[in-house]
């Protein structure tokens, strides 16, 4: 009986330590209203941007509302500034002392044309400018609506020129989290202090690996702060989109009292994506959105279909039938390009993945037959995936075959009609990436591989003004080298290709090409591209790693505390 009561006091005595920590162990209580981790997102209109961010407690009758402060003027927010309280979006679940609070706030008829800055600091109407964070800034993106229309009169008026359309540049990964991350962030810190056009990141899936920690004494929730934290100079300066994967389903170790963390609790708290908002959904688990010529549309590959991998998580609507119905509005002569993200793929040549033939195999079976064929039918230009620990692209495909090789040339890809794949998750992980003898060699659409290292991926876009044609690129960069270890242009007509929306019905159905296999080679005139001879990477059995991982996890727990 003794025992049981020094157990429980012991058990007792850490929650408090543990509580402490969350809370800053602060006395008179002000910094446990300092927002932290503030962080951007786009919604469906191009004039607007949602500032979210978190508190470790929240009293109204005390703070009074959230407010933003911001100005494109005055970056001092001193004198000429206009205060923001749409949404005051709060929100908290479960036990809130560790959960702490989630606060997202709108703004709104921002200017959308060439790269408008805004400076913004958040703070409380009771407490205004008391309890405030710094002063961060960010720049608009420019609205489809605006440029279509001056592409419009200046074609009239034969007065079309370079700078008519404005280069778009995208910071594209999947499966990050807390431990191995360190050479892609700061990787990108350094693209983002050369390059200051707008741009934003777009994760796909895999978020933290906060999971790896258990709800108990608050770590699952002391390493999703982390996580935001290692991103501290990157988040509340550019818009950071982001998918649900299986990782953000919620701690492994849970028990019944804190179920409250799983069904992906945390992400749909945590994000602030652009259907949260919507009643009819109120969630982030799928959505889309505009920018510059692209549109790109989010899905959940872990839930809400047939045969999905967590059938207890329910979320309003049903997103086939919402999958469906944005793909059919897609206007193509205001975004040429449409490019849908999920976390899982359907074509990767990892073993037990796919087949000795090539054929998608296992959970990538059951995402191609729930999703493949409306990518074809809407003429979808990429889809991008995360999932399997590394970076591989293929060739225009469908139902496992590659278009006809009339289609494809040797250093770009014009007007496909099948969907290009991209497989982008080895942005750091703990596991480490896949090693390259994991996959299969010989896959007919298998165009370029990348399994040395972690990286991440840049897709840009332009306009060709000669040609008249509108010029997609993604280049893949090993961060710690930062060099390009794969590049792929692809193009298409403005007006030709364009037409009109979803997929063009004065086009010929593509031919499928049953020939020998297309090697890198003939689109790149380099060796075949399995582009992973990295000698400075070990490719330690996956067992050393899963144990090194381990190891990791025990020795930084420290650090998070």
């Amino acid at each position: 009986m003794n025992n049981n009561n020094e157990n429980q006091n012991n058990a007792n005595d850490l929650k408090s330590i543990i509580l402490n920590k969350i809370l800053k162990n602060n006395k008179n209580g002000d910094d446990n209203y300092t927002p932290l981790y503030p962080h951007l997102s786009f919604t469906e209109n191009p004039t607007e941007m949602v500032i979210q961010f978190h508190i470790n407690q929240y009293d109204k009758n005390y703070l009074g509302n959230p407010i933003i402060k911001f100005s494109e003027i005055d970056n001092t927010l001193q004198n000429n500034y206009q205060n923001a309280t749409i949404g005051n979006i709060i929100t908290t679940y479960g036990e809130s002392e560790y959960t702490g609070y989630d606060i997202s706030i709108k703004l709104i008829n921002l200017k959308c044309d060439k790269n408008t800055i805004y400076y913004y600091q958040i703070t409380y109407q009771n407490k205004f400018n008391i309890i405030k964070s710094n002063i961060y800034s960010f720049i608009t993106k420019e609205c489809n609506s605006l440029q279509n229309k001056l592409y419009k009169n200046l074609k009239n008026n034969k007065q079309l020129t370079k700078t008519t359309f404005n280069k778009t540049n995208i910071i594209m990964f999947g499966d990050m989290g807390i431990f191995g991350y360190f050479d892609t962030v700061k990787s990108i810190e350094n693209y983002l202090n050369k390059n200051k056009n707008p741009t934003f990141i777009y994760h796909v899936g895999d978020i933290s690996y906060a999971d790896a920690f258990p709800h108990q004494l608050g770590l699952f929730q002391i390493a999703l702060n982390k996580y935001f934290d290692s991103l501290s100079n990157i988040m509340p300066y550019i818009p950071y989109m982001v998918l649900p994967g299986n990782h953000e389903y919620g701690p492994k170790a849970f028990n019944s009292s804190s179920n409250y963390e799983i069904n992906f609790a945390s992400y749909n708290h945590r994000y602030f994506m652009p259907l949260r908002n919507n009643s009819l959904y109120q969630h982030n688990m799928w959505y889309s959105f505009e920018y510059g010529p692209i549109t790109f549309i989010s899905i959940s590959t872990e839930t809400s279909f047939e045969n999905n991998f967590f059938p207890f998580s329910v979320f309003n609507g049903n997103q086939l039938d919402w999958l469906e119905k944005t793909l059919q509005k897609v206007n193509r002569k205001v975004t040429p390009w449409v490019i849908v993200t999920g976390h899982r793929p359907i074509y990767t040549s990892m073993h037990g993945y796919s087949t000795q033939d090539g054929q998608p195999n296992g959970e990538c079976k059951i995402i191609q037959n729930v999703f493949e064929n409306l990518l074809f039918k809407y003429n979808v230009d990429i889809y991008m995936s995360g999932h399997i620990h590394t970076y591989e692209r293929s060739f225009p495909v469908y139902q496992s075959q590659i278009e006809k090789d009339s289609n494809l040339n040797k250093n770009l890809f014009h007007n496909v009609r099948f969907p290009i794949h991209i497989v982008n998750g080895a942005a750091g992980m703990p596991e480490g990436v896949v090693k390259c003898n994991n996959f299969y060699t010989d896959h007919i659409w298998t165009a370029g591989r990348y399994c040395s290292n972690i990286g991440y991926g840049i897709l840009s876009t332009d306009y060709d003004l000669n040609k008249n044609e509108h010029v997609l690129q993604f280049n893949f960069y090993d961060s710690t080298t930062e060099a390009v270890v794969d590049m792929k242009l692809y193009t298409n007509k403005y007006l030709k290709y364009c037409s009109g929306k979803g997929r063009p019905g004065s086009s010929p159905k593509p031919s499928l090409s049953t020939t020998k296999p297309i090697t890198s080679k003939a689109l790149s005139g380099n060796p075949p591209r399995d582009i992973s001879k990295n000698p400075r990477v070990s490719e330690g059995s996956s067992l050393l790693r899963f144990s090194l991982w381990m190891l990791i996890i025990s020795l930084n727990i420290s650090l998070l505390l």
